[in-house]
């Protein structure tokens, strides 16, 4: 899935060089639509010669490629041109024509490019990454169509050929979904309340469930479209959200809601604000074609992603200094509560760690929509500090009333917010090092981990190893190795006995590590009663008694 500003970018391209064209009077009636085969399509017998050769190739209403994900794939020739009237399609010429096909503008989402033709509408998804690129007619014929997908090392998803232009999607994997409607596309689900649906469908507010924030908003990529690995991490930075709280405590809580939704409304706005700057010095010959250096000027748009310091306010560092103290505080409590399950803490129950947020970083939301800011800092908190009423309503306002979570704690010191937006020179008056972290991806943030004396849930404190000590390690491994003979089939009664693959290896090999790993644990001893222990005196071994004894003990 591609970044929100990789799709952003695309959408500013597009538009530009629409632009252009109808600026110069530019023809852009269809005459054409051209792909490149992939490499299944180029071994069929009836594939064009030009397919087989690797070069891209123009497509016609015999065409049957299809492109998208893999459970729902689309033509790519636009089927509505196949036919005629006798299958209840508009009565046009056959073989068609293209001239009732002329671009007249482009609509641009966070999850596909629509383009309007008159007659049709063309919406292009971006699954995976795909970009667009306008070139010339004439670099189009004397370097695209002359050069094999091998040498250019890009395929050329999609194109359509205008008279003195070509908007060609190019894609290094062919995964993108073209979509032809002849009649306007409408996206009629609102946002918020697809995100409610969603809050409410994954069971997020009854706080049952321990999955991590950011990894259930990047799965949940047909709500959070746009938002991978780094955009989550620049999330969590401007909503003042730490990347190790679960989902739970994110979306059953309104103030980290909305702040979530205020920073995601900021990040584009930003984005749709400000990139073409970013971009127009990369484009050569009306062709995206950044240099190295221009690619890396993208790290100044980033807060916390692949950087070793963050500036920020004052007061935003004097928060972030007090919530990393309070996660030392409770990290100076761990042997206690490893030895003691009853000195564990939970985060539900901490009043005074309060989250880092910088509102001056999300004023374009907040005074976009005032019903986010009673959300975020509470109905009274909002109105002190803003002069503000939110009138009317919203779905996610809506969903915590209806659960009656509207009076939540907001987890934020209100009484630093005055003024509430700060002047820019004062955001960068403070600098802080940030942390990097490995989990199932990297996690970039200037926040420190939860300790394990402060958790969301009541799992277990005290880790059990694997590998009895009293059982020989030996033995253990013998077991081991044999039930994998068993569950591999070496041995397959009827069947001639085989090696292990390399891959069966590498799964053995990784259990028997396990296994070694826990007795060297269990070996080391570091639990404070092991220490105590070794002082104790030896317990008086019990004895068998014989006959004779059993009569002295009993007197006779």
């Amino acid at each position: 899935m591609p970044e929100q500003r990789e799709t952003a970018a695309s959408g500013k391209v597009a538009k530009e060089g629409i632009k252009k064209a109808l600026e110069e009077d530019a023809d852009l009636t269809l005459e054409g639509i051209y792909a490149d085969a992939t490499a299944a399509e180029a071994k069929q017998e009836e594939a064009p010669e030009r397919a087989q050769s690797g070069l891209v190739y123009e497509l016609n209403p015999a065409s049957t490629i299809v492109r998208g994900s893999e459970s729902h794939q689309t033509s790519v020739y636009p089927e509505v041109m196949k036919y005629d009237i006798d299958n209840n399609y508009p009565p046009l010429p056959y073989p068609p024509s293209f001239k009732r096909l002329v671009l007249t503008g482009v609509q641009t989402t966070h999850r596909a490019l629509i383009l309007h033709l008159g007659m049709l509408n063309l919406m292009v998804s971006y699954l995976t990454h795909t970009s667009v690129q306008w070139y010339t007619r004439n670099r189009w014929d004397t370097g695209i169509m002359c050069v094999s997908k091998d040498v250019r090392k890009f395929h050329v998803g999609m194109a359509l050929v205008f008279k003195e232009y070509v908007l060609a999607f190019v894609t290094i994997d062919l995964l993108f979904q073209p979509v032809w409607q002849d009649s306007h596309i409408h996206h009629t689900t609102d946002f918020l309340v697809m995100v409610a649906e969603w809050i409410q469908d994954e069971n997020w507010l009854d706080g049952k469930r321990y999955v991590l924030a950011c990894d259930a908003i990047r799965a949940a990529n047909e709500v959070w479209y746009g938002i991978g690995v780094y955009t989550v991490m620049e999330l969590f930075f401007l909503a003042g959200l730490s990347p190790f709280i679960t989902a739970c405590e994110l979306f059953s809580n309104p103030s980290r809601t909305a702040r979530f939704l205020v920073a995601y409304y900021t990040y584009i706005h930003v984005g749709d604000a400000g990139l073409w700057r970013l971009l127009s010095p990369c484009i050569y010959e009306g062709v995206l074609a950044p240099t190295t250096e221009q690619r890396l000027r993208y790290a100044d748009w980033l807060y916390v992603w692949g950087k070793e310091r963050v500036y920020m306010s004052i007061r935003m560092s004097r928060l972030l200094d007090s919530y990393n103290s309070s996660l030392c505080s409770f990290f100076q409590k761990t042997l206690a509560a490893y030895a003691a399950a009853s000195e564990v803490t939970f985060r539900k129950s901490v009043t005074d760690l309060f989250d880092v947020f910088e509102p001056t970083l999300v004023e374009p939301a907040l005074e976009a929509n005032p019903t986010w800011g009673s959300l975020v800092f509470g109905e009274w908190t909002w109105l002190s500090i803003s002069g503000n009423i939110p009138i009317g309503s919203d779905p996610i306002t809506e969903l915590f009333r209806s659960h009656g979570l509207l009076s939540e704690r907001t987890h934020l010191r209100s009484e630093v917010y005055s003024p509430l937006y700060l002047p820019s020179e004062e955001l960068k008056l403070a600098r802080r090092n940030t942390f990097l972290y490995h989990g199932s991806k990297e996690m970039w943030s200037i926040l420190r981990n939860f300790p394990q004396t402060l958790h969301w849930s009541s799992n277990p404190v005290l880790a059990v190893c694997k590998g009895d000590p009293s059982i020989p390690q030996h033995f253990e491994e013998r077991v081991l190795r044999g039930l994998n003979r068993i569950t591999t089939k070496l041995e397959a009664p009827g069947s001639r006995k085989r090696k292990r693959t390399a891959k069966e290896n590498k799964a053995l090999a990784i259990k028997l590590s396990t296994l070694r790993a826990g007795y060297q644990r269990a070996s080391e001893g570091n639990m404070e009663a092991g220490a105590e222990a070794e002082h104790e005196p030896p317990k008086p071994k019990k004895r068998r008694l014989n006959a004779d004894q059993r009569l002295a003990l009993q007197n006779i």
